[in-house]
């Protein structure tokens, strides 16, 4: 999922199996890019970055996330989230 200045509400998801190759590589499930999502229920797993960010990758992003489970996702730089400049998680318990 490619969230570039936007800001998606994803509920209710399972991301797997992705690669992203590409530029830096980064996002193998989620890359945000001036993006702020909400993501609520959701699995992230199995996904991999030839960079950073094997499951999210955040640039200039705020994510929130509640109920967020990421498992087995592999990159250079953080396997299951990798903050770039500017970036926050927000997390909902």
């Amino acid at each position: 999922i490619y969230c570039y200045y936007s800001n998606p509400t994803l509920t209710d998801l399972t991301i797997s199996g992705n690669t992203a190759s590409w530029w830096e590589g980064g996002g193998g499930g989620i890359y945000c890019d001036y993006s702020n999502p909400t993501l609520t229920n959701l699995t992230i797993s199995g996904n991999t970055a030839t960079g950073q960010g094997g499951g999210i990758y955040c640039y200039n992003s705020s994510p929130t996330i509640t109920v967020v489970t990421l498992s087995g996702n592999t990159a250079n730089y953080g396997g299951g989230i990798y903050c770039h400049t500017n970036s926050n998680i927000s997390t909902i318990i």
